[in-house]
């Protein structure tokens, strides 16, 4: 009968546990270390960093440990008393952890693949072949440019050619002109082709 009233005084009462959470362990093992000591790693993680952020380290608060601890145990007490640990933040600690967990070992294998020195030469091989393609392409944005400005410039070459052709009254100045019009028409043609390879 005593353990059933420390279990609800402290699992109900106290930490305010929604009782579909702690349902979800059948065993009391299992909900002391789901539902008390692994979200209170995190969330003591966090406290400690709360702590930190309002009351850091320095010359003239290093001796104020005592003020962090304050805001800490006020900061616990509060999140336990507004019900906020047993309703949505044991899952969502535990989920971070989990997540953190995994992460983790993702980046302890890839450390033991990979030693840091060779990650380091990967990154800046791949930071120098990703930098020569970034700057081909940029090469290309400039060549491109130039293309069309010529362009351009040629297509109104052949305008004011075709314009000093309908008013020429010459044969031979209207033979030249016709000359210089298929000329640039040949040359817009080839321009065009050129551009339409980027």
């Amino acid at each position: 009968m005593a353990t059933i009233d420390l279990f609800t005084l402290i699992f109900q009462d106290v930490l305010k546990i929604s009782p579909n959470l702690l349902y979800k362990y059948t065993t009391l093992q299992d909900q002391i270390f789901n539902l008390i000591f692994l979200p209170h790693v995190v969330l003591f993680l966090f406290l400690f960093g709360f702590g930190m952020i309002l009351v850091p380290e320095g010359r003239r608060t290093g001796q104020n440990k005592g003020l962090r601890y304050l805001v800490t145990a006020a900061a616990y007490i509060f999140i336990i008393y507004q019900g906020w640990y047993g309703t949505f933040l044991v899952p969502l600690l535990q989920t971070w952890f989990t997540i953190m967990l995994g992460f983790s070992l993702f980046l302890f294998f890839i450390a033991k693949i990979f030693p840091p020195f060779a990650a380091q030469k990967i990154g800046q091989e791949v930071g120098k072949a990703a930098g020569g393609r970034i700057g081909k392409e940029l090469g290309k944005g400039k060549e491109l440019e130039a293309l069309q400005k010529e362009l351009d410039d040629t297509q109104k070459t052949l305008n004011k050619t075709k314009q000093r052709l309908n008013s020429a009254s010459n044969p031979w100045e209207q033979s030249r002109l016709q000359a210089e019009q298929a000329s640039l028409e040949d040359k817009i043609r080839l321009l065009k082709r050129e551009i339409d390879k980027y």
